[in-house]
């Protein structure tokens, strides 16, 4: 499986797909125990009136009544309430003033996951997608667009609180392109192992993906949903993504990964993808949008062996980068050991192949 960061705000690259990773397994399945119960979610139903305990997730949220004093409360429309969890019901829109802004309070010296949430669903009956712009604080954090009326939008940072600040706002901002809303906002605290390669700056997700699993895509209220919390205790959202060049491997059993600090959830860590051709390799594209030239980017590649091989004949892992062997090769052995991965570059292209 993969993960794709931005080192800075603002930035939400185009990224072509043909390919990802070759092996990974079960992840981590001694999390610490502060985060097993939701202590330090902060978890928000934007435009809600009261409390409530989300049954797809058990996921306790909270209404927003408090934390601004501004905008309205916004219900999508009923054909659409039924296709995604509680959250995406109700919204608060802004459809006064330029800049509107929740003050939400955090523990200092932490590092969070940050998730603003965004379903239109035509809750103004106008069929009319808007555009507008978020704000961490001061600082442009991405820009808000939809696909369609029924589609969620999703915008995430990993944010470091510093020592002396209690507080984060999170702000709208009209652009001229439509009334702005939100439907959710969720902070989750992080181990301070985790992301290590962020510090001063924040990171954006670009994109999140469980790979070689051999259930479909929908995001729904069942059991295809993303996986996320309690799956992942720091609820991540972890996307599917195939190929149909691409075999899928798999094992029920967890792996030995208790020094593995990033904590992919077991469950996306026990699905593998390895290329149907035993010659072949799978094979990753990805050009950087020309608005973003200065951005630089982190990849964090997750690996494990989910088959088991005959004796003495390991699988060896190559990893080239735009034609070139990029990392020494390695093997893992089968369910007891695991490898993670992080690159960072800043090239306007590039190409990763995985062959083993």
């Amino acid at each position: 499986m993969h993960e794709l960061y931005v080192g800075e705000y603002c930035v939400r690259p185009h990224h072509l797909v043909s390919g990802k990773l070759l092996c990974f397994s079960s992840a981590s399945a001694a999390h610490a125990q502060q985060f097993d119960d939701q202590s330090g979610f902060i978890s928000i139903d934007c435009g809600q009136d009261d409390s409530y305990n989300e049954k797809t997730t058990g996921i306790n949220y909270i209404s927003d009544t408090n934390l601004t004093d501004t905008g309205e409360t916004k219900w999508i429309l009923a054909e659409y309430k039924d296709l995604y969890p509680q959250i995406y019901d109700s919204l608060r829109s802004f459809p006064q003033g330029r800049r509107n802004c929740y003050r939400i309070k955090v523990t200092n010296a932490t590092k969070y996951l940050i998730r603003a949430s965004f379903l239109y669903g035509n809750y103004d009956r106008q069929n009319k997608l808007p555009e507008f712009q978020l704000h961490l604080g001061p600082n442009l954090w991405d820009t808000v667009s939809f696909k369609d009326v029924s589609t969620p939008t999703h915008k995430e940072l990993i944010h470091y609180v510093p020592a002396l600040q209690n507080y984060i706002h999170v702000c709208l901002v009209n652009t001229s392109s439509g009334v702005p809303f939100i439907s959710a906002l969720e902070l989750r605290p992080l181990p301070n192992s985790t992301y290590p390669e962020q510090k001063s700056n924040s990171l954006a997700l670009i994109s999140r993906y469980d790979t070689g699993t051999n259930r479909p895509y929908t995001y729904d209220t069942g059991s295809n949903r993303p996986y996320r919390y309690p799956d992942d205790k720091l609820d991540r959202f972890w996307y599917v993504y195939n190929h149909t060049d691409w075999s899928q491997l798999n094992t029920t059993i967890d792996m030995n990964s208790s020094n593995y600090s990033s904590q992919p959830p077991s469950i996306v860590m026990k699905s593998a993808a390895t290329p149907k051709n035993r010659t072949g390799s799978l094979d990753f594209f990805w050009e950087k949008d020309s608005a973003d030239r200065n951005a630089k980017y982190l990849y964090y590649l997750h690996f494990a062996e989910v088959e088991k091989l005959p004796p003495n004949q390991p699988r060896l892992q190559y990893i080239s980068k735009d034609g070139e062997l990029f990392h020494e090769p390695f093997a893992l052995s089968y369910l007891d050991d695991y490898y993670f991965l992080a690159l960072e570059f800043n090239t306007e292209y590039y190409s990763f192949n995985f062959q083993g």
